[in-house]
């Protein structure tokens, strides 16, 4: 094949003075996973903003076009199964929840070992200072049916999924406790289909998955106070903790983001490091967390 090009490329040359043919534009396939359904905010929005934005940037030079396929809600992956799926190859990009991660995405549970200063599996720790609470292991798709049956009384989510998911119609009642922490979700992309992509596509992709996580972090801030009314509206109540409550919830909890620190420490990462700049770089934005988490151990 290289010699056939060799051959015709003085043809070519020629060709190109007087007609200047256009280069073709590949065609690059990407499945994208996630076991969340389409409705939930940070998938809808890769929808709705990471794809276009991809598209837009490759679109100006026209070397290369994506052919998205989007599964999600469980067609290919459970939402616990997205970071293996990707590293089976079963998606080329997935959405990734970290917190069902934390041991092997441990740097990204910052937010969620840190409660009162800003839901699943790690968050389960923040019963542990109350008395004769019990944490049941679940996930937000599976909330809705848990409360309905009665499995649970309760579950720790934010008013933005509590409105999409309908929570209201099973559990009217909301206890808006401010807990502050964050469940992060990273756009993750099998190493041997990164390794493969163009630089171009590379860095279409690195440069929308800042816009994108700045865009749903805007729009989850932006919903609460409309999901609030949505949950009223759907007939449910909602009740306020107040600030004593909250103090003393926090003061009763264990100190999981020390424990957190700890064992990065142990893993030969800079875990206290990082608590300590988290910490001071709320505080620099003016926050006053309930409880600092970097500087005491509570009563736990």
């Amino acid at each position: 094949m290289l010699k056939t090009l060799a051959k015709g490329a003085g043809f070519g040359l020629a060709l190109g003075v007087m007609a200047g043919p256009a280069l073709a534009t590949e065609t690059i396939k990407a499945v994208v996973i996630d076991g969340y359904p389409a409705r939930a905010l940070w998938v809808q929005e890769f929808t709705n903003f990471f794809i276009p934005e991809v598209d837009k940037r490759l679109a100006e030079s026209g070397n290369y076009k994506m052919d998205w396929q989007e599964s999600y809600g469980g067609t290919i992956v459970k939402p616990r199964g997205v970071l293996e799926g990707i590293e089976l190859g079963l998606g080329d990009i997935g959405i990734v929840t970290t917190i069902f991660h934390s041991s092997k995405l441990p740097s990204q549970a910052i937010a969620a070992v840190t409660p009162f200063v800003s839901g699943a599996g790690m968050n389960l720790r923040y019963l542990e200072g109350i008395e004769n609470a019990a944490g049941v292991r679940g996930g937000l798709t599976d909330f809705y049916n848990m409360l309905q049956t009665g499995l649970v009384d309760h579950a720790l989510l934010w008013p933005e999924s509590a409105a999409t998911f309908k929570i209201a119609e099973v559990a009217p009642f909301m206890l808006k406790a401010d807990l502050g922490a964050v469940n992060s979700k990273t756009v993750t992309v099998n190493k041997d289909y990164w390794d493969g992509l163009p630089d171009e596509v590379k860095e279409a992709l690195l440069e929308v998955a800042v816009l994108y996580r700045d865009h749903v972090a805007g729009l989850a801030m932006d919903k609460a106070e409309e999901s609030l009314d949505a949950f009223v509206a759907s007939g449910g109540t909602v009740v306020e903790m107040d600030e004593a409550q909250r103090a003393a919830w926090a003061r009763a909890m264990p100190n999981i983001a020390q424990e957190w620190a700890r064992d990065l420490e142990d893993a030969g990462q800079p875990g206290t490091e990082m608590l300590n700049a988290y910490m001071a770089k709320l505080r620099d934005a003016g926050f006053t967390p309930v409880r600092d988490w970097a500087a005491d151990s509570g009563t736990n």
